[in-house]
C-alpha cells in the first residue's frame, strides 16, 4: 500500500513539476493550449450529441445542442488568444462594477475591488501572464517538496 502511495505521489508530483515549469517558461502558450483544448472538447461533445440525435432519429434539443456546441467549440479553439485577452478586461469590469455597488454600503470593502479592477483594465493580459508564472512557480515548489517527502520516507 505504501509503495502504491509513493508511486502515485511521485507520478503526480512529476506531472505537477512539468506543468509548473511549462507555466513558468511559457504561460501564454500553456493558457492558449488550455483554451484550445476546451474548444476541442466542446466540439467533441457537440459531435457526440449530434450523432446520438441522428442515430435515434430525433430532431429535438440534442440536435440543436450538438450544432451549437460544435460552432462554439470551433470559435473558441480558433480564437484562443482573443478569449485570453478578454478575461482580464471582463474581470476588471466586473470588479469595478462590484466595487461601485459596495461604495454605497461600506467604502473600505469597495477599495480593493476598485483598485484591482483598474489594474486589470490598465495592464490587460500582462498581469494575467504574470499570475500564471506565479502559479507555475508555486507548482514547482509544491512538486519538489512532495518529491523530497517521498525520498525522505524511503
Amino acid at each position: 500500500m505504501r509503495e502504491n502511495f509513493e508511486s502515485r505521489t511521485l507520478g503526480t508530483s512529476l506531472l505537477t513539476l512539468l506543468f509548473g515549469i511549462l507555466l513558468l517558461l511559457s504561460p501564454v502558450a500553456v493558457a492558449k493550449t488550455a483554451v484550445q483544448a476546451a474548444g476541442i472538447g466542446c466540439v467533441l461533445f457537440g459531435v457526440i450529441s449530434l450523432i446520438r440525435a441522428l442515430q435515434a432519429g430525433r430532431r429535438d434539443s440534442d440536435l440543436v445542442i450538438g450544432i451549437i456546441a460544435i460552432v462554439i467549440g470551433l470559435l473558441v479553439a480558433a480564437n484562443a488568444l482573443a478569449i485570453l485577452n478578454a478575461i482580464p478586461f471582463f474581470l476588471g469590469i466586473y470588479l469595478l462594477a462590484n466595487g461601485a455597488l459596495k461604495l454605497s454600503v461600506y467604502v473600505p470593502s469597495a477599495v480593493p475591488d476598485l483598485i484591482f479592477g483598474v489594474i486589470l483594465l490598465l495592464s490587460g493580459f500582462g498581469l494575467f501572464s504574470f499570475a500564471l508564472k506565479i502559479i507555475g512557480f508555486i507548482m514547482i515548489i509544491i512538486a519538489v517538496l512532495d518529491i523530497a517527502g517521498v525520498a525522505a520516507f524511503r
